[in-house]
């Protein structure tokens, strides 16, 4: 029972942000794409990316370092593009949430 109510009060700590805009981050030397035209892509899927922090992490550095991870993963699966669809902050780590795919000659 204290193991539910610790959960309950780390969760009510944690904030998700719905993107405010689209925002479409690039995998490696890939070129702009606008949100709109991912539909002409692959759909890879989900991917994810965690930045942690502790006494003294921004949450400029989290992001930094969640964004990094989710890139790197979409990567690992020949992806070009990841759009954010969302974020979760909470007091020790920020989440980023995102679509890969692979877009333009890649696709083919």
């Amino acid at each position: 029972m204290a193991q539910a109510a610790a959960l309950a009060a780390l969760l009510g700590c944690s904030t998700l942000r719905p993107s405010g805009r689209p925002e479409v981050l690039l995998v490696g030397e890939a070129s702009a794409v606008a949100p709109g035209d991912l539909a002409r892509c692959e759909k890879l899927g989900g991917v994810e990316g965690v930045g942690i922090g502790g006494w003294g992490t921004t949450r400029d550095q989290q992001q930094f370092w969640a964004r990094k991870e989710a890139l790197n993963l979409a990567s690992d699966r020949r992806a070009t593009h990841v759009l954010v669809t969302s974020e979760r902050d909470d007091p020790n780590a920020l989440t980023v949430y995102g679509v890969a795919y692979r877009c333009g000659a890649a696709a083919r």
